[in-house]
């Protein structure tokens, strides 16, 4: 994780809890140091100079006893936080977590009180933030240990912004702040040399509203786990679908939202987005909505394409330059990276780590945005017939058509960037997950490929690709979903796959080698498997690795006619690159695209799909495949839908997908099912 250290500049401490967010002033925090229960002759009563370390209890005591006298005597009305050691020995319950939890913070700061018997009834989210106490000798260790611990609180809340945690190593404190830019942390205080500051923090654990400790204020709990977000002025109840695990990075949240108003149903998306970012997910959007509503859809008047309904940048507030005012800012990570931020104008570009301005390592900035989207979809695997699935590819075949013909390429065409939504009583496939997209002449200045790495392209998988990212890219892409599919589900509504220990090993699957579970993010090696698993001797191969579901011989059939149309001419693009070159030109001397008939253009087709895929028209390359795919839906019956008591299959081992993790030159999301 990238941590930036503030020292020699404005206190971390200062800038997060000023004065205005404490409702306190520095003469007051004087006068609490006077309160002889907390100081006397110079020294803290429950922590004097001679004991070199306190205790896990002794220090909660201590912030405990820092609390009554605080708010009894000056803020006798703050909905303060209380403290307590009681899982400094035992782990924090953590009923989300499949694994069992080893986690056990020294100190926690919590909403409500709990009595060491309520301990069992505590959970992640109700802990405001965590202290630690160290050695000096494992400081570095244990810095490096508290991201296990934020992750899990950055898991729990819905939208954070921002987590705080500190480290006491013997008599000096540290104050983190987590963010989707990584970490920042504080200089070491002195507790006993500096304790105005030393209170300044624990002051602001205890008494800063939420909002100054990382929460986010357009959502509301209202109650029985019901959430309230306000978006484009009109307020949704709404429910989590989607979450990025971890800390660092572009930390989407996504929630299924019903508004208040017309009842309609949208999807609201909170991300984390560089604010170098030339072309954002909304500028990709906005361009395409501004087109006319037939060109976002299918012929028979199915949208692919999501709806925009509102967007924001979201803002915070912070203490203004006049006592008692508060202004708005942009809720970025650049708020407590301030005199380390290389600025444009108001505008933050990145931040250096340090303030020894001779290390030239930086970080992004994020700012957290958020996007009202229609329709609100299903996850892809919730297909409840083969009709349906294979009619839901071809929407999207159509929607990497509209892409393309907005001078668009998607770039993570993935399993869960598709989803289905109804249209007319009908299931049916959108294009989610723009974050990635981008023009053609922003492709082509890119040089870092991007994706998820079981569906990145063979030549995206080159040591150095051919050519940019482009449509026939994205449509290879579909392609290694379609196999993902056949091979881990096994049938409507759901079903996973499980595999045998003694047969049809999950390690034995090309698509598990795909997901680099064999080759560790070796891209060259990828490469190799792949092309291996589609060349024409071993594909017989890969389809048997079907799903029995969805071992069928006309979708055999379709998988057949979808590689050769994709794959085959590619194998030999360089060897055949003079002969390909002279067939494309006497085809396109033969044949006027605009002005060729139906029946003609099947055989235009024909002719160009035997040259290379990147040299064939684009209208000649989405023709071919949406009559594939058509004709292959046209054959299949709509099934009944498998009662759940029919659902699985006796063997052992339950897929588990979904290992990517990231490379240095692929930026591969997680494989997981996921809306937008």
């Amino acid at each position: 994780m990238t941590e930036t250290r503030i020292e020699g500049l404005v206190s971390l401490v200062d800038t997060v809890f000023p004065d205005a967010v404490l409702e306190l002033t520095s003469e007051e925090i004087e006068e609490i140091l006077q309160i002889n229960t907390l100081r006397r002759d110079g020294e803290w009563v429950s922590w004097p100079r001679k004991n070199a370390t306190i205790s896990e209890l002794e220090m909660a005591n201590f912030i405990s006893l820092i609390r009554e006298e605080v708010k009894t005597r000056f803020l006798p009305n703050a909905n303060s936080r209380y403290c307590s050691s009681m899982f400094y020995d035992h782990p924090v319950p953590d009923p989300t977590s499949k694994t069992t939890s080893r986690l056990m913070p020294d100190i926690v700061f919590t909403m409500d009180h709990f009595k060491e018997e309520e301990r069992h009834t505590v959970e992640w989210i109700d802990f405001v933030m965590v202290l630690e106490l160290v050695s000096s000798e494992m400081l570095d260790k244990e810095i490096s240990r508290c991201p296990s611990y934020c992750e899990r609180m950055f898991d729990r809340q819905p939208v954070p912004r921002f987590v705080p945690a500190t480290l006491i190593a013997e008599s000096h404190i540290i104050l983190i702040i987590f963010d989707r830019s990584g970490k920042v942390s504080s200089e070491k205080i002195s507790v006993h040399n500096n304790h105005q500051k030393f209170l300044r923090l624990i002051f602001g654990f205890l008494f800063a509203s939420l909002e100054h400790l990382g929460y986010e204020t357009t959502v509301d709990d209202i109650g029985d786990g019901r959430l309230c977000m306000k978006a484009g002025g009109i307020e949704y109840r709404v429910k989590g679908v989607f979450r990025d695990p971890g800390v660092e990075g572009r930390g989407t949240v996504c929630f299924h939202g019903v508004s208040q108003v017309d009842r309609s149903e949208v999807v609201i998306k909170n991300s984390w987005v560089d604010v170098r970012n030339e072309q954002t997910e909304i500028d990709i959007l906005n361009q395409l909505n501004e087109r006319n509503e037939k060109d976002l859809c299918t012929p028979d008047g199915v949208r692919v394409i999501p709806q925009i309904v509102s967007h924001e940048v979201l803002k915070t507030k912070r203490p203004g330059a006049v006592p008692g005012e508060w202004i708005d800012v942009g809720a970025t990570t650049a708020l407590f990276r301030h005199e380390l931020v290389e600025w444009d104008g108001n505008e933050p570009k990145w931040a250096r780590i340090s303030s020894d301005k001779s290390r030239k390592s930086k970080v992004e900035v994020r700012k957290l945005c958020r996007i009202v989207m229609k329709p609100f979809g299903q996850k892809l695997d919730t297909f409840p017939s083969k009709k349906v699935l294979v009619r839901a590819f071809g929407d999207i075949v159509h929607a990497i058509r509209v892409l393309h013909e907005s001078g668009i390429v998607h770039r993570d065409i993935s399993f869960r960037n598709i989803l289905l939504y109804e249209h007319e009583g009908v299931l049916r496939g959108v294009l989610i997950d723009y974050d990635y997209a981008v023009s053609f002449e922003r492709a082509a200045s890119i040089a870092k490929r991007t994706g998820t790495l079981p569906f990145l392209s063979l030549d995206q998988l080159r040591e150095t690709p051919l050519f940019p990212h482009n449509y026939f890219h994205d449509l290879e892409s579909l392609f290694y979903v379609m196999i993902w599919t056949f091979t881990f589900y096994s049938g409507p509504n759901s079903q996973k796959r499980r595999f045998s220990k003694i047969q049809n090993r999950y390690h034995q699957m090309a698509v598990a080698k795909w997901n680099c579970e064999v080759v560790d993010g070796n891209l060259s090696a990828l490469y190799s498997l792949k092309l291996g698993c589609v060349a024409r001797l071993s594909f017989w191969d890969t389809l048997d690795q079907f799903d029995p579901y969805f071992t069928d011989p006309d979708l055999s059939r379709c998988m057949w006619a979808i590689r050769d149309l994709i794959i085959d001419p590619e194998m030999d693009y360089r060897r055949n690159f003079e002969s390909f070159l002279k067939t494309k030109a006497k085809l396109d001397d033969r044949f006027d695209l605009e002005e060729t008939s139906p029946e003609k253009m099947l055989l235009i087709m024909e002719e160009y799909n035997r040259i290379p895929i990147n040299m064939r028209p684009p209208s000649v390359v989405f023709g071919s495949l949406l009559a594939i795919l058509e004709e292959t839906a046209s054959l299949f019956q709509v099934e009944e839908a498998v009662e759940d008591g029919e659902k699985g299959v006796d063997t052992e081992v339950a897929y588990n997908p979904g290992n990517e993790g990231r490379d240095e030159e692929v930026e591969a999301t997680k494989a997981a099912v996921a809306p937008y």
